[in-house]
């Protein structure tokens, strides 16, 4: 038979087990794949969207090789007549601009991805 401060002892001790074992939970959960993949998902959709110009990302241009100058909700509902091979070029001079030259290389990879999810069904 356990005294009272034995108890009180062995409940300190379960509190602090579970606590750690959250807090394990939680840094497993913000460090898996999924998760960091919805929050660079999440980021990517508030930063073409935004209305502040200094947090804004995607700016419409058809600069830098760019096939066609599209607005962040055109280009998310641009349908078939556009090519996955443009909307590659599209997305790169609106929201990455960065300096490579690996622009045929990214058509490729989209069309790639394109077959696969057709492939899938989707």
């Amino acid at each position: 038979m356990y005294g009272e401060d034995e108890t009180v002892q062995q409940l300190k001790d379960e509190e602090a087990r579970a606590e750690k074992l959250v807090e394990m939970f939680e840094r497993d959960v913000n460090n898996s794949p999924l998760y960091m993949m919805n929050q660079q998902l999440e980021y990517l959709i508030y930063s073409s969207t935004v209305d502040d110009y200094t947090k804004k990302e995607w700016y419409p241009t058809s600069n830098y090789n760019s096939p066609y100058e599209m607005t962040y909700e055109e280009y998310i509902n641009a349908g078939e007549e556009y090519s996955v091979e443009d909307l590659a070029l599209v997305f790169h001079t609106s929201y990455e601009r960065s300096a490579d030259d690996k622009l045929e290389e990214r058509m490729q990879y989209a069309s790639y991805w394109e077959t696969y999810f057709e492939n899938l069904g989707y």
